[in-house]
């Protein structure tokens, strides 16, 4: 579940009531789906398959055993 903390909602609040044309609008989706993502290279070797701890709901074999959230 996804929760905005009470500032944050008053920011979006603030810009979402300066969108008042069309225009307006697809400025503002021009600046969030055609921002640029910037990924950093790999720059090391990938640890082994044997270095890798998995979590404790992975068993040896690799199968994702059943969990409920928040109890082990």
């Amino acid at each position: 579940m996804f929760t905005l903390s009470l500032k944050a909602s008053g920011v979006i609040a603030r810009i979402l009531a300066s969108l008042h044309t069309k225009h307006d609008w697809i400025e503002a989706g021009k600046l969030v789906f055609d921002y640029d993502i910037g990924f950093f290279p790999f720059t090391g070797d990938p640890p082994a398959a044997e270095e890798v701890k998995l979590p404790d709901s992975v068993s040896k074999e690799g199968i994702l055993l059943p969990s409920v959230s928040g109890f082990r």
